[in-house]
């Protein structure tokens, strides 16, 4: 799927997975500001903050993924203030320059570290 040309057209996206590593379809669908339904399972939870930008749900029961769903169709202003609150995070903090710079930190914290002993 070309989620750039997809997404636009989404009212919500439902990003469901058995494991997930680096999260960039949801960091994608956050850039667009769309409400997100996702797995709880690997680093999703990283990307997508429970309750605050984003709904995850377990895989199973298929009814948990309804209810998830549901809640957003439900209420469309939590819909918009969740996908609000993802496209502020994800600017401010998941673009990739944001991603290198904070890995750099990282690198030069632990150099300095292990120069002064």
């Amino acid at each position: 799927s070309d989620h750039d040309a997809d997404l636009p057209d989404a009212d919500i996206f439902l990003y469901l997975t058995q494991s997930e590593g680096q999260g960039s379809a949801l960091i994608l669908a956050s850039m667009h500001a769309k409400p997100i339904v996702a797995s709880r399972v690997g680093g999703v939870p990283e990307v997508l903050l429970g309750g605050k930008t984003g709904l995850l749900t377990p895989n199973e029961p298929v009814a948990a993924i309804a209810t998830a769903l549901r809640r957003l169709v439900d209420v469309p202003a939590r819909a918009q203030r969740l996908a609000e609150a993802a496209q502020a995070r994800a600017v401010a903090e998941l673009t990739d320059d944001r991603m290198v710079a904070r890995t750099l930190e990282a690198y030069r914290s632990v150099l300095s570290a292990s120069s002064s002993t």
